[in-house]
């Protein structure tokens, strides 16, 4: 009789233990109470028992070492259990049918710390992951990956808060460890598309980025006020633009590097115009410099002065002066 019954404990138990190696009870009731098991390759359980399968409170043991402990039915896990992987991990929480599924949380051997739901044994809904770094994650999982709406925090300093998907942050919020702010698209954690970045000193960007370089049209705005419009590259202003600055002065045209180099104009605070050629921020070529009094300068200019060919205008439209001149000085008279 009690050959028939350790076969049938064995045949119970194999389903578990992933074999149907030779098996005994050495101890107790493994039928319908307290009892010890073994198998022959080595996985053994010691807890309560119920129509021969594991059933209640009881420690199971696999042949590879990693060891079950908490409460069993048909011989799985399920209800409040904890598992601790030969490898060192360790995971505890809710199981179904040995696998994780509810509250849970996992203790890796390199020092990572996962607290939150499960499904099926995967991280799946709320949760919060810790590495062993000091960077943590607070929010959605599927699959175990980031997906959703979290919060990332950097142990450096910084942050992400905005939507994940596959483990990656995609779109949202980046704070950098400086305070400033990045959001948007991101693409490999680089902001890629339209986006707005606000940094601390106050100043803000908004337009289209590549790799988180302001690229493409768009509109900046500076710590101290001044307000650059246009086309964007590296970071600068590059082609069509307009630089409105806080004193008042008004830049437009062919921008290269931040400054106007091709044809443009420029509106003085006060109220004087020029229209013309520009190199490197300053009137250069052919140009018309207008004051507020309406006196004309029309000719040719160079490093920002009257310099070349030209001649000046009254209001009221006769010329004052026509001929050559030099560094801003009238020389030799047409």
């Amino acid at each position: 009789m009690r050959i028939i019954f350790n076969l049938f404990c064995m045949l119970i138990m194999a389903a578990y233990s992933g074999t149907y190696l030779h098996a005994d009870c050495i101890d107790g009731d493994c039928k319908d109470g307290k009892g010890k098991y073994t198998w022959k390759n080595g996985a053994h359980y010691e807890g309560d028992f119920k129509g021969g399968a594991m059933n209640g409170t009881g420690s199971y043991t696999d042949e590879k070492g990693d060891q079950y402990t908490g409460e069993f039915k048909k011989s799985k896990l399920n209800g409040q259990g904890r598992v601790i992987y030969k490898s060192g991990d360790i995971a505890e929480g809710n199981y179904v049918n040995s696998l994780l599924d509810g509250d849970g949380a996992i203790l890796s051997k390199n020092g990572d710390r996962y607290k939150g739901q499960f499904k099926k044994g995967k991280k799946n809904g709320q949760g919060e992951f810790m590495f062993v770094n000091g960077d943590s994650y607070t929010g959605m999982f599927k699959d175990d990956f980031f997906e959703g709406e979290g919060l990332f925090k950097y142990a450096a300093g910084g942050s992400f808060k905005g939507t994940f998907a596959k483990g990656k942050p995609v779109k949202g919020i980046y704070t950098d460890a400086e305070g400033n702010q990045f959001i948007g698209a991101l693409k490999n954690g680089k902001l890629n598309g339209a986006g707005v970045i606000i940094y601390k000193n106050g100043a803000k960007y908004e337009g289209t980025f590549t790799e988180s370089v302001m690229h493409g049209k768009g509109t900046y705005v500076d710590e101290f006020g001044n307000q650059y419009v246009g086309e964007f590259k590296n970071g600068k202003l590059n082609g069509k633009g307009k630089v409105t600055f806080k004193n008042g002065v008004i830049d437009e045209g062919i921008f290269a590097d931040g400054i106007l180099d091709g044809p443009g104009s420029r509106k003085l605070s006060s109220g004087d115009i020029y229209t013309g050629g520009f190199s490197r921020g300053k009137y250069s070529g052919k140009g018309t410099y207008r004051t507020v009094k309406n006196i004309q300068y029309i000719g040719e200019f160079k490093d920002g002065v009257f310099h070349g060919k030209g001649r000046l205008i009254r209001p009221d439209g006769s010329v004052d002066k026509e001929g050559t001149w030099d560094k801003g000085k009238f020389v030799d008279q047409k």
